[in-house]
């Protein structure tokens, strides 16, 4: 006769399993529910020891079946649990919601004016301007119709492609494109482009490999950020912008879908709404003396991050670390990240090498009762 029973705790689990009929027929079935994100489990709950190390296999219990053994779903006990003296408040909804009533229903081109409004088409025509003068190209003039019809030709260029640049004004009936032709003529759109500048040629940082673009991308920053950091998970990881050409900015990365081109830093949300990003200029960029690349990454773009307490930010081993961990609970910020063994401080685990000669499931875990404080992530539950 099948029985259902619903077992709160390891310890009513541990009791079940040790009155289970061994002479039933009926295989044992044991399902665990994770708890949901926002809450407690019974294994949250900690000792009162300044640094507790534990190291413990997972109780696996056996019954046999005739002539079959059923392993039951491993389950391990803990002895010292971690206490979270605070929570992140969860205001996404309600964010998404007053996003959905302001901007519902307009159409595509009132979107993208969003990003690209007055203030960034007017910074393109001041520095295109500029720089037109410098070269004795007084003839040149530009206008915002004009501008917006130059962007959205590179648009479609992006998606329809041909060989060359001049196949979109031809007439051949395998290379005709009606739309730009209609738009914009050759010569104005080669001439805009022959103009185009994005800063001010004599007010260049020399430190600064992206000092030509700088300005622009500090007004998109500020443009993506415009409706708040609505989003209460935040992921903070690389993102490849192809490029072929030569720069000392370029970079290749074996394995990855993007192996060339420009790498930036993103802070988005977990759909993938972009709030902040930073190209990276290589080694050579000057950075903050004593602080590993990873760390100061994390800083940079959590500077936009007004209240540290509505988000919970994640992000991988390449930016993970003890230290990383600590400044970032210092500042109130919630952090998850999985870890290399390099980067775990003074915490003695398990090597990765052992840990995969255990049974399914087994983990070990440190934890530091400085500071009523913890953060969890991969391999182990630090108290910070």
């Amino acid at each position: 006769m099948s029985e259902f029973k619903r077992l709160k705790t390891s310890e009513e689990i541990l009791e079940f399993l040790d009155n289970v009929d061994v002479s039933d027929d009926e295989p044992t079935d044991i399902i665990i529910i994770p708890p949901d994100v926002d809450c407690l489990t019974d294994e949250e709950n900690v000792e009162d020891n300044a640094i507790t190390h534990n190291s413990q296999k997972i109780l696996v219990k056996k019954k046999k079946i005739g002539n079959i053994k059923q392993n039951y779903t491993p389950i391990w006990k803990s002895k010292a649990n971690p206490v979270y003296s605070s929570f992140t408040e969860n205001v996404e909804k309600e964010n998404i919601k007053n996003l959905i009533e302001t901007y519902e229903g307009i159409d595509p081109l009132k979107y993208f004016s969003l990003f690209f409004d007055d203030t960034v088409l007017q910074l393109i025509i001041d520095f295109s301007m500029k720089y037109a003068k410098e070269q004795n190209r007084h003839d040149f003039f530009i206008e915002k119709s004009e501008l917006l019809k130059f962007l959205g030709i590179m648009i479609l260029t992006g998606y329809h492609t041909l060989p060359q640049m001049d196949c979109y004004w031809s007439k051949d009936e395998d290379k005709e494109v009606t739309l730009v032709r209609n738009t914009m003529s050759r010569n104005k759109f080669r001439f805009i482009k022959k103009n185009l500048h994005l800063a001010d040629n004599h007010n260049l940082n020399p430190l600064d490999k992206f000092s030509k673009l700088r300005p622009f991308f500090d007004l998109l920053n500020q443009k993506f950020v415009q409706f708040g950091i609505f989003a209460h998970n935040l992921s903070i990881d690389e993102e490849m912008v192809p490029y072929f050409g030569r720069h000392s900015c370029k970079m290749f990365i074996r394995g990855k879908p993007v192996r060339f081109g420009f790498k930036l830093w993103c802070l988005t949300s977990e759909n993938g709404y972009l709030f902040q990003f930073s190209p990276y200029g290589g080694a050579s960029t000057k950075r903050i003396e004593g602080l590993p690349l990873g760390s100061e990454v994390v800083f940079n773009l959590l500077e936009s991050v007004e209240n540290p307490n509505l988000h919970k930010v994640f992000f991988d081993n390449f930016f993970t670390s003890y230290s990383l961990m600590a400044m970032l609970r210092e500042k109130g910020f919630f952090a998850t990240g999985t870890v290399r063994e390099n980067r775990i401080g003074n915490y003695k685990l398990k090597s990765v090498k052992l840990l995969g000669k255990e049974c399914k499931g087994t983990f070990d875990f440190a934890f530091e009762k400085k500071k009523m404080k913890f953060a969890q992530f991969d391999g182990m539950t630090i108290q910070l």
